[in-house]
């Protein structure tokens, strides 16, 4: 009998810090950054940034791939707290999730189910002024 490799979704680990504009709403912007960062379709029909058929096997998730979709009206910065694979130790630095060529990365970000279907939270919220300088 020949062992062959299998094909292994992997789980995903995301925490971000979210700065708000002043002049925006936080309820409104972390429901636009939730449907951003689906793995469904938006309500314009665009797929989520974790839809499936926007990663294929052996494709790595950049953290500079997620701010620039983080960057958004509303929006005036976000330092990560996390990136990685769920349950695992942090590696790269915190800037590649790496895959190896039989895995495929997975967002579903379910706050109603498994954890290990992947999760992206919004660890931290403040608020910026006009300038989008934090106040002090």
């Amino acid at each position: 009998m020949t062992w062959r490799s299998r094909p292994r979704q992997v789980a995903l680990d995301i925490a971000l810090q979210v700065c708000v504009a002043a002049e925006h709403q936080r309820v409104a912007v972390k429901a636009s950054l939730q449907e951003t960062f689906s793995s469904g379709l938006q309500s314009d029909g665009r797929r989520g940034f974790f839809h499936p058929d926007n990663f294929t096997f052996g494709q790595h998730v950049y953290l500079s791939q997620v701010v620039a979709r983080q960057c958004s009206p509303g929006v005036n910065g976000s330092p990560r707290s996390r990136f990685q694979r769920w349950a695992a130790a942090q590696g790269d630095g915190g800037r590649i999730i790496r895959m190896s060529g039989l895995e495929i990365p997975r967002l579903d970000n379910d706050q109603m189910h498994r954890d290990d279907a992947g999760s992206l939270r919004h660890a931290g919220w403040s608020m910026s002024d006009q300038t989008g300088n934090k106040p002090g």
